[in-house]
């Protein structure tokens, strides 16, 4: 499950003014008994749904939400609703991101 979606406000996270409300209803919509938490490094917290294994993933500046992304299955399900509910839009998917690689060329290590 590779596909990811990665999510923002029309005017950017910058100017987004509602990442307080985000993170209590990632939270909220998350809970332990249906999802891993997992957190590597401060600012990053990832949940793998116990269901499918597909994963949402937050990163954050202090109280501000920096970037929100979602692989398909459960996880999709909640970040689109989430979507629709805080004014996201879909800024990038894991085939546009592919695109623009093959675009550049082989890439020398």
């Amino acid at each position: 499950m590779d596909d990811w979606i990665e999510y923002s406000p029309a005017g950017g996270w910058a100017s987004f003014a509602r990442s307080e409300a985000l993170t209590d209803a990632l939270w909220g919509r998350l809970p332990a008994d249906d999802w891993h938490y997992l957190n590597f490094v401060v600012g990053s917290s990832v949940w793998e749904s116990r269901r499918d294994a597909s994963m949402v993933s937050a990163h954050s500046e202090g109280k501000r939400v920096v970037h929100l992304a979602a692989q398909g299955g459960a996880a999709r399900a909640v970040v689109s609703h989430l979507a629709v509910e805080f004014g996201l839009v879909v800024v990038v998917t894991s085939e546009a991101e592919q695109d623009v690689a093959g675009d550049r060329g082989p890439q020398s290590s």
